[in-house]
């Protein structure tokens, strides 16, 4: 419709049709919610009529937050059936975030809307490519796939149709082969928790249906080891340690786990060891303990993420702030 008069629909389809050759077509969309109120009830109603000619076997809208949806199904006689919108590990449904307490796709699910996602691999709006996210990279490293393949696959083990883009015949080869492998469920949790990541404020997890996968607002401490200062806010556990001899004493060169889901203060003075990582991610903790070890005194502390891999060390950890991708940070024991 365009920039069209609403009342100009018919003659649109009309158009439409000569140009495709055909008599009908499936399914006819509505490609945004547009100004809300008297001109959406109008829009639709014209949608409506030509649903009702025949040439039109069922409507379908895009780009529909909740709060659009709810508006339609308010005044709608005969309500869409088919819901094409983003869907990206960072974005799932919503552009922009309704508040809503379900997610666009339990909505939709709850309606017997079928939904499409697009954009699946895009990076608009955000600065990271949804194929570069580490979570996703290691995924893929461990299932021997491509990144695209993981987050495709993703979509459709929630249910959601996908329109992929290609450029090439190996790109389009690639997109198909999603039907003979499956993610388990903490590797579809994590993918799921991507969104807290790129939504969430520093009070409060978003979306707020989101479940905290990454434990954003979740600092959990452990008693203090040698060498850490736990903030005062921290909830404290029972110990639970790696590097404890038979006789309950920590052997020397050892490591103790002191605070879950936090990391190191990287940008005090002295703070951080040299070198400050191993590069990258996908690393094991045991690695990155033996290397903070044959450090000697630079290196008494590390922060390793166990989402992803990635490993820094640190000379001393006397502040600590939350952190997600299973962060822990673990101490050198004493002697």
């Amino acid at each position: 419709l365009g920039m069209a008069d609403p009342s100009y629909l018919e003659a649109i389809l009309a158009g439409q049709l000569q140009a495709l050759q055909t008599e009908y077509v499936d399914v006819y969309m509505l490609h945004a919610a547009g100004v809300k109120g008297d001109q959406l009830r109008t829009v639709w109603q014209g949608m409506e009529r030509i649903l009702e000619t025949g040439h039109v076997k069922a409507l379908g809208v895009s780009n529909f937050g909740v709060a659009d949806l709810e508006e339609l199904w308010s005044f709608a006689k005969h309500r869409p059936v088919y819901l094409q919108n983003i869907f990206k590990v960072y974005k799932p449904g919503e552009q922009i975030l309704s508040g809503s307490p379900l997610s666009l796709l339990q909505w939709a699910q709850s309606q017997g809307v079928a939904m499409v996602g697009y954009s699946v691999i895009n990076s608009w709006p955000h600065m990271m490519l949804p194929l570069e996210d580490p979570h996703v990279v290691t995924i893929a490293q461990r299932r021997g796939r491509t990144p695209s393949q993981v987050l495709h696959r993703w979509c459709l083990q929630h249910g959601i149709a996908v329109i992929p883009k290609a450029s090439s015949r190996d790109r389009i080869r690639e997109n198909a082969m999603l039907l003979d492998f499956e993610l388990v469920p903490a590797e579809m949790a994590a993918l799921d928790g991507l969104a807290t990541l790129s939504e969430s404020t520093h009070d409060a997890v978003k979306p707020t249906w989101a479940p905290d996968v990454f434990g954003l607002l979740q600092p959990q401490a452990l008693p203090p080891q040698p060498g850490i200062a736990a903030t005062p806010s921290a909830v404290q556990q029972p110990g639970v340690a790696q590097g404890i001899t038979a006789n309950g004493q920590a052997a020397a060169g050892m490591f103790v786990e002191a605070l879950r889901d936090a990391q190191c203060r990287r940008d005090l003075p002295e703070a951080r060891s040299e070198p400050f990582s191993l590069g990258g991610g996908a690393h094991r903790l045991e690695d990155c303990q033996a290397a903070c070890a044959a450090r000697g005194q630079d290196c008494n502390v590390v922060t390793y993420y166990h989402g992803t891999g990635y490993c820094h060390m640190f000379r001393s950890c006397q502040e600590q702030q939350p952190a997600g991708d299973g962060a822990v940070i673990y101490a050198r024991a004493m002697a």
